[in-house]
């Protein structure tokens, strides 16, 4: 008597894996020393996944200031479209600079900023190609206009979001990889605080 085993066979099945992560910072704001407003400095760090199967191309930054800021500021955010800078690895290394690639876009720049003072405000920009592990570092500044304190005696908060997505050239591209939001609070201008006093207190007569 022969016992008969089942035969098993063994397949293998290659998944392929892109993803990234990203994270931003925002500085300071500064005053402009000729008082007509400020800047604020936004610092984008994106890393190609390590375990990723093929180097991601023409990787996309989207920027928004429209999602996530009251539509009544927008016409006082503005890019600074000189002030963009792109650098290799986790930081703003001057010795690591890189040159932004062309917009595969046929008639648009690097970076493409859509800025129609009324309900947009936001800008792409292409990194180029991303091996796996690697890492980018991009840096811009944006202006805020000193009108923007005279809009409301509130607290002036602006707040954009950063996401990466994969080349928006092909077809089934422009797929968001990460995302990551940066809320900047102004405050106010000082005459708001002033008028936030105590209240006068009646003499009392003797």
């Amino acid at each position: 008597y022969a016992k008969s085993y089942e035969h098993k066979t063994a397949s293998s099945n290659f998944t392929s894996n892109a993803g990234m992560q990203i994270k931003k910072t925002a500085g300071n704001y500064k005053k402009d020393a000729s008082g007509n407003g400020g800047t604020i400095t936004y610092t984008v760090y994106v890393k190609a996944n390590e375990n990723n199967t093929y180097t991601l191309n023409n990787v996309k930054i989207h920027d928004n200031f429209s999602s996530g800021t009251n539509k009544t500021l927008l016409p006082y955010i503005n890019y600074k479209k000189d002030s963009f800078q792109l650098y290799e690895g986790n930081k703003a290394d001057e010795s690591k600079k890189l040159k932004i690639p062309g917009n595969l876009h046929k008639g648009q720049e690097n970076p493409y900023i859509v800025d129609d003072k009324k309900n947009e405000c936001k800008m792409d920009l292409y990194l180029g190609k991303l091996k796996p592990g690697q890492e980018r570092t991009l840096t811009y500044q944006v202006k805020i206009s000193e009108d923007i304190f005279a809009t409301s005696n509130q607290e002036i908060k602006v707040k954009n979001m950063a996401a990466a997505y994969s080349d928006d050239t092909v077809s089934g591209g422009n797929q968001k990889f990460a995302s990551a939001t940066q809320e900047k609070s102004l405050g106010k201008k000082v005459w708001d605080r002033k008028l936030q006093s105590d209240p006068i207190k009646k003499e009392e007569q003797v």
